[in-house]
């Protein structure tokens, strides 16, 4: 598969650029809450609790950083697909 720029390879991220999981506990209502707000607003719910974090001061966030990774990854797959059978 192509390597896309915007994305850099596992090899080249130094321990400050790679990411970790952050596990929380929440109440069941407060989860499908995001999750909805996450639907109806089209991102992910990584997407919408960075975006908030974000708004709120906490921390600066790169806006590739609220791309949703999955669409980009699929679309370039359909790309390289659809490159692929032009031949």
């Amino acid at each position: 598969m192509a390597h896309d720029e915007r994305f850099p390879q596992p090899a080249a991220l130094n321990s400050a650029d790679r990411e970790v999981q952050l596990a929380i506990m929440v109440p069941p209502n407060l989860k499908r809450a995001i999750r909805r707000r996450a639907e109806s607003e089209g991102v992910t719910l990584r997407g919408l609790l960075l975006r908030a974090l974000k708004q709120a001061g906490i921390v600066d966030v790169d806006e590739m950083e609220l791309v949703d990774r999955r669409a980009v990854a699929a679309q370039l797959r359909s790309r390289l697909y659809r490159d692929a059978g032009a031949d």
